[in-house]
C-alpha cells in the first residue's frame, strides 16, 4: 500500500485574518522542512534576511536567544493564537505561559537560513542550536507569522523537526 504525507500548510491567509488552510503534498525523499524551504524560498517571496519588513520578528529571534520575556510578550496582540508542533496556545497568557516554560529550560541560539513575505504572512527556515535541560539539541524549524494591522503578531505557527 503507498502512502503520503499530508500536513496543512497556512498559505492563503486573508489579508490580517485567520489563516485558511492549503493541502501540501510532501514529494517522497523530502523532509517537510526542506519541502516548505523550497516551495517559499522562490522568487518573488525570497527576501534577503537584511529587508528592513523583517526586523520585528528577527527581533523576536535574538529576544527569545536572550530569554529576554519582557521583550518578546510585546511582539504578540492579546489575542494571538500560537500553534507549535500539536499544542495551540490562545491568547497572550497562554503564550507568556508556554514563554515562561520554555525559556526556563532552553537555551542556544536561532540561526536564520531563509525568509519569504507574502504581504502580511512571513516564514522563516532555520535552525536552532542550544540544550534543553543541560542536553545538546539541534532543530530544524519552520516559523509562520501572520501580522495584524498594527505590526503585532496576531498568529503564529512553528514546525520543529525535534519536540523542544
Amino acid at each position: 500500500m503507498r502512502r503520503a504525507l499530508v500536513v496543512i500548510l497556512f498559505v492563503s491567509a486573508p489579508l490580517y485574518g485567520v489563516p485558511t488552510d492549503a493541502r501540501l503534498r510532501v514529494p517522497k525523499g523530502l523532509t517537510f522542512l526542506r519541502y516548505c524551504a523550497s516551495v517559499f524560498g522562490e522568487a518573488p517571496y525570497a527576501v534577503p534576511l537584511e529587508d528592513p519588513r523583517l526586523a520585528p520578528l528577527l527581533a523576536y529571534y535574538r529576544h527569545v536567544d536572550a530569554a529576554d520575556l519582557e521583550s518578546i510578550l510585546p511582539l504578540f496582540s492579546t489575542d494571538s493564537v500560537y500553534d507549535r508542533n500539536l499544542a495551540q496556545h490562545v491568547g497572550i497568557d497562554s503564550i507568556r505561559e508556554f514563554f515562561v516554560e520554555r525559556l526556563d529550560r532552553l537555551s542556544g541560539k536561532h540561526k536564520l537560513r531563509s525568509a519569504s513575505i507574502k504581504g502580511n504572512q512571513f516564514f522563516f527556515f532555520g535552525t536552532f542550536k542550544g540544550k534543553n535541560h543541560g542536553t545538546p539539541v539541534r532543530a530544524d524549524f519552520l516559523d509562520y507569522w501572520v501580522l495584524d494591522r498594527d505590526g503585532k503578531v496576531y498568529y503564529r505557527q512553528s514546525w520543529i523537526s525535534e519536540g523542544i
